[in-house]
């Protein structure tokens, strides 16, 4: 929960009566947030006003609520910058929600061109000795052409025990960086890694820390995001092709709403709130974006039927929060923030996030760009493991 000083205080409140010069203006905007300022406010001078909605909310605990609203009415109000970069540091995700200028690149759709994904399919094997096959590749694209390349890290498939998992992911980022220094040497320039990692679905329910580690150092430095690998299974093609077909038409209706165009962030997704998933009288074709407020998609096996219904709805964006019980408050800050980046920026945000929350903040995130199609290659340098 956030806590003001006086000089927060006195910031918030050179904010609000800068953004809404009348008692007026201030009481409309306030409506919208289901306050009634004429019942709490003991004058309608302006000032008055202003620090009598802000103690309702600090009564209430909701503070930061009514810091994010007003900074999502008036972004450009010097004054709320200069609240947003006071606050820098203490919001969720270690930032603020000031939005910054994207490179060239950015403005114009694409990636950085420095920009790589670390692609790590994982298949059953054995599930009764929970064993893995693991296929992991290196996806970047040339700064001239644009093209997408690929790269496979290991000669052939690596046999892992999911126990083992956190080492082995931890050992091929290491190989994967020490890839990238080569192609992209420039110490000026540097490559920004991704790690894209797809499960079966059943294996979503896991808790991060299995896949990462309990110690989430690789959380916490690096973006990682999760997808689903039944839509890519060479071994039950079938059903890989009707998920993969509903995964194509969830990423329209992604583009749609968010095309590659500079200013078009996540916010202007068609989001579904689990509070509304959980009503079940609502097609999911209308939506493209998922935000869970609760255990809808809490990683735990009694939950496996939720993600189910995800992965086969093709939506290829959810966000949660799990790993202790998060205020809706916090929740809700902390989607805001990650949602007010484009579709590419939002990625880099991403271990800011996990590194300044106390919860721990799940991205299921499938981009077709790179999904796990392991190409034939005549690359020489391969990933070494045991069972590789």
């Amino acid at each position: 929960m956030l806590e003001l000083s006086g000089a927060d205080r006195n910031h918030l409140r050179e904010a609000l009566t800068s953004g809404f010069r009348s008692y007026l203006s201030l009481k409309r905007w306030a409506d919208g947030l289901s306050v009634q300022l004429n019942l709490i406010a003991s004058s309608e001078a302006i000032r008055s006003a202003a620090d009598d909605l802000i103690e309702h909310f600090e009564e209430r605990g909701e503070v930061l609520t009514l810091i994010l609203a007003l900074h999502k009415e008036r972004p450009k109000n010097t004054a709320v910058q200069s609240l947003m970069s006071l606050l820098e540091g203490r919001l969720p995700g270690g930032g603020t929600v000031v939005r910054r200028e994207p490179s060239r690149e950015l403005a114009l759709g694409g990636e950085d061109p420095r920009s790589a994904y670390l692609v790590i399919a994982v298949f059953w094997e054995t599930r009764s000795e929970k064993t893995v096959r693991v296929q992991p590749k290196l996806c970047y694209r040339d700064t001239e052409t644009r093209e997408v390349l690929q790269e496979t890290l290991v000669e052939d498939d690596c046999s892992i025990a999911l126990k083992d998992f956190p080492t082995f992911l931890t050992d091929l980022v290491n190989f994967t960086v020490s890839r990238l220094s080569n192609l992209f040497p420039d110490p000026l320039h540097p490559w920004q890694l991704t790690i894209s990692l797809f499960v079966p679905v059943d294996l979503l329910c896991l808790p991060l820390a299995k896949w990462c580690g309990q110690d989430g150092e690789l959380l916490s430095t690096r973006p990682i995001v999760l997808g689903c690998s039944d839509r890519f299974d060479p071994c039950d093609p079938g059903r890989s092709a009707a998920l993969h077909n509903q995964l194509k038409r969830g990423w329209q209706r992604f583009q749609t709403k968010v095309p590659d165009q500079h200013g078009l962030t996540l916010q202007n997704l068609d989001w579904l709130h689990s509070d509304r998933a959980s009503q079940k009288d609502f097609d999911w074709e209308d939506y493209s974006g998922f935000q869970c407020y609760g255990n809808w998609l809490k990683p735990d096996d009694q939950y496996l039927e939720n993600w189910k219904t995800l992965i086969n709805s093709g939506v290829p964006l959810a966000l949660w929060m799990c790993e202790g019980q998060p205020e809706r408050e916090t929740i809700a800050a902390t989607f805001a923030l990650l949602t007010n980046y484009t579709r590419v920026e939002f990625l880099n945000y991403i271990p800011r996030i996990r590194k300044n929350c106390n919860h721990c903040v799940g991205v299921f995130y499938e981009d077709p760009n790179y999904v796990p199609e392991i190409p034939k290659t005549k690359e020489k340098t391969f990933f070494s493991w045991p069972g590789a």
